[in-house]
């Protein structure tokens, strides 16, 4: 009975991965060409990718012509190479991440496979990781920097674990440096790390921790002495003050993890089991887990943080889950993982964590409304007679041949402009102002989300005449996931002259 029932739960297992593969697959291809911002970020994105192409630097003094992004450079780099290939728009950067996503999958399916010589651990590590899409924000294949992240910190901890030799370390120590690159909260996965190669490697550890220096350290040095310190500002936050939030320091345990609770409780036996068996391997699970956990808390507790935090995180778990599901399978198998009670548990375990990582796919895809919307909202800023500015969505003006500076990432410069602000949030405040009374741009674009300083909002009032925008129906054209935010307002220049002589004596 225990066998059978054993060999209907591997069946069950692995047509569970499938189906999170397949539903994976259904949103991609469904969504990969939408010409609009599946993410209200992604736009960004594509700006800063034809800055790369067009030989500027993307770290800068701010201006209404350019606002840095708030990340590494790598992947806007990658970003271009794609462009080059596909041409600039989302559906290159799009290409890169699911790219980058392809790329985690076969990782875990090769560390598994490597780690345990099991077959349908190969195939759980993958699988459960593609289940937690909907729960990582669907964000497995946006033009955002997140999975060229996630790839290369993964390759960065296949080499580390395997590592046998000096070029081994040195390997894995470039690797985490580009994955800095790419999203600087590698750092703190990477303070834990360099802790365990002292410890274990020892004399050898000075090839990961210069190839971690030289990569990241020395790339980041050159990129802050170009530009004259704003990679800095930006990329490492020395401009301003961080903000976190105090909700997330209870609702990431009781909320967060639940989606993945299984996975979690499996991945954390199993590096209890490592320790008390004085298995070798135990000192790396226990530090690259602390660090990934560390650095996806502290991504949750960060102002305007988003639940995209958590997917180096799940894939740490489905990795963890698929060994501790070998370990059980070979341990309580009686030398073959099959028929023994625990075993049979603990395939039905992974199949329960399936189940409730399952969605409905077409949440994540865009209507026929939201493109119409989409198309009538370019079509609105073609109408404009001069330049526009966009406000929080990134190459929208592009599109419409209406460019009048690139803003995308202007929630960098968002908040308070006070004299506790820095000189170049005050700054941009002050050039926008003057450019506002100027009124250099025919049209302004003010989002729901509005990243707009109440430094320069009476300034926008004073010159120019705001109208809504009228979209079909309050849920067409909102971004599929991320903040739910779409362009509210359209202002127009305002007749100075016509209010001047009404209201003169």
């Amino acid at each position: 009975m225990l066998i059978r029932l054993d060999g209907l739960l591997r069946a069950l297992v692995v047509l569970l991965a499938l189906t999170a593969f397949g539903l994976y697959a259904f949103v991609v291809i469904n969504r990969i060409n939408y010409p609009f911002e599946l993410e209200w970020m992604e736009g960004a994105t594509v700006d800063t990718v034809s800055r790369v192409l067009d030989g500027q630097p993307i770290y800068t003094e701010p201006s209404t012509a350019w606002v840095s992004p708030l990340y590494g450079p790598l992947s806007y780099y990658v970003g271009a190479g794609f462009a080059r290939l596909f041409g600039i728009g989302f559906f290159a950067q799009r290409l890169m991440s699911v790219t980058a996503s392809i790329g985690c999958f076969v990782m875990l399916y090769l560390w598994a496979r490597r780690e345990t010589h099991f077959g349908l651990a190969s195939l759980v590590a993958p699988g459960v990781f593609a289940a937690t899409f909907a729960v990582s924000g669907a964000w497995f294949d946006l033009a955002r920097v997140d999975m060229v992240f996630v790839i290369l910190l993964l390759c960065a901890l296949y080499s580390l674990r395997f590592a046998e030799r000096e070029r081994d370390l040195a390997v894995s120590g470039v690797l985490l440096g580009l994955s800095f690159l790419a999203k600087q909260n590698t750092l703190i996965v990477a303070l834990p790390l360099v802790i365990y190669v002292l410890l274990a490697h020892k004399r050898r550890s000075w090839a990961f921790i210069g190839g971690l220096a030289l990569v990241g350290g020395g790339t980041s040095l050159l990129f802050d002495v170009t530009s004259n310190g704003w990679f800095r500002y930006f990329v490492l936050g020395m401009g301003e003050q961080d903000d976190y939030i105090l909700g997330p320091i209870l609702t990431f345990w009781s909320e967060d993890l639940q989606s993945v609770m299984i996975a979690f409780a499996a991945a954390i036996g199993y590096v209890i089991w490592l320790i008390a068996n004085h298995r070798r391997e135990a000192g790396f699970y226990l530090t690259a887990g602390i660090g990934i956990l560390a650095t996806c808390y502290l991504a949750r507790l960060h102002g305007g943080g988003f639940i995209n935090g958590l997917i180096p995180l799940h894939a740490f778990l489905a990795l963890g889950a698929a060994l501790a599901l070998a370990q059980i399978a070979r341990t309580f198998g009686n030398g073959r993982p099959i028929g023994a009670p625990l075993a049979v548990a603990g395939f039905a375990a992974i199949s329960l964590q399936f189940i409730t990582l399952i969605y409905l796919p077409q949440q994540f895809v865009p209507t026929a409304e939201d493109r119409a919307a989409g198309e009538q909202f370019i079509d609105l800023l073609r109408q404009q007679p001069d330049e526009v500015l966009v406000f929080a969505h990134g190459y929208y003006a592009e599109m419409a041949g209406k460019t009048g500076g690139h803003v995308g990432w202007l929630m960098a410069l968002y908040g308070n402009v006070g004299e506790e602000a820095s000189a170049a949030k005050r700054a941009f405040a002050a050039d926008i102002q003057a450019q506002l009374a100027d009124q250099r741009w025919g049209a302004l674009i003010i989002d729901q989300a509005i990243f707009v300083s109440e430094a320069y909002t009476d300034a926008i009032e004073r010159y120019y005449v705001g109208e809504p925008i009228i979209f079909p129906d309050d849920d067409a054209f909102r971004p599929v996931t991320g903040l739910e935010t779409r362009p509210l307002a359209l202002y127009t220049r305002r007749n100075l002259s016509a209010a001047a002589s009404t209201n003169s004596p």
